[in-house]
């Protein structure tokens, strides 16, 4: 799966999308320009995934159980593929902070990196 980075140096800030939406959401809706300040000031990394929502919770023909599965198998994506590509480039020592609006703001407290 994508992911999007922008910066090198500061917190690691992982934004995970709304709903329905994919890793480039916050781009669209220019929350990056916005971030550019502290990301050129090297305040901030920013890394933003996609979600799996419409093949998890949004998926209308798949049975409760499947959803919960296929959700943790994103959760699993992220503790062991997101987080240690976060890592890579940064630090073991850098936090890490998850937010995100709608969904993405459910999903990101429920990760507790």
């Amino acid at each position: 799966m994508p992911i999007a980075s922008y910066g090198d140096y500061g917190f690691a800030l992982l934004l995970v999308p709304t709903a329905a939406a994919d890793y480039l959401e916050y781009e669209r809706f220019q929350l990056m320009s916005h971030l550019d300040p502290f990301i050129n000031a090297g305040q901030v990394t920013v890394f933003s995934i996609d979600s799996i929502n419409n093949e998890s919770w949004l998926n209308n023909h798949a049975d409760p159980w499947y959803k919960s599965v296929r959700h943790q198998q994103w959760n699993d994506y992220v503790f062991n593929e997101v987080l240690p590509f976060i890592r890579s480039r940064t630090s073991a020592d850098t936090p890490v902070i998850t937010c995100g609006a709608s969904f993405g703001a459910l999903h990101s407290m429920n990760l507790f990196l």
